[in-house]
């Protein structure tokens, strides 16, 4: 599996690709600055890995895992005002995406196997004093 790590360069973010011998294959340089890095975990000759970037902008994209080309492109909600938090693939590969308004989005894909991830509602306790 290859690896992919992001770095500030002349004040942008870039992402940069790495096989896992730690041979350089690709950067890219990204507009808005990168919260959150994901793979997905796709089994070989199923299909190509993807990498997935959320930033602060509130935009997704996904990256070809062989040399970091733009796959797909995903708008989430622009108005939320520090964009993406966290982002993560479920056991099925679907993605889930936690923004910084507290509000959890998931995509899927056809093709993919199992249903999509059930996200349940939870009490939020909070202490006053």
């Amino acid at each position: 599996m290859d690896y992919v790590n992001v770095a500030m360069v002349s004040s942008r973010d870039q992402l940069r690709l790495h096989t896992i011998n730690a041979k350089y294959v690709e950067h890219v340089f990204m507009e808005s600055p990168v919260m959150a890095v994901c793979y997905t975990s796709v089994k070989e000759g199923c299909g190509v890995n993807c990498i997935a970037v959320g930033m602060e902008c509130g935009v997704i994209r996904l990256y070809s895992s062989w040399n970091l080309a733009l796959v797909r492109e995903i708008t989430t909600n622009l108005g939320d005002p520090f964009g993406i938090i966290s982002l993560i693939y479920s056991k099925n590969q679907h993605l889930v995406v936690l923004m910084s308004s507290n509000v959890i989005q998931t995509w899927k894909s056809e093709g993919l196997p199992g249903t999509s991830p059930q996200i349940s509602e939870l009490p939020v306790r909070r202490s006053i004093g």
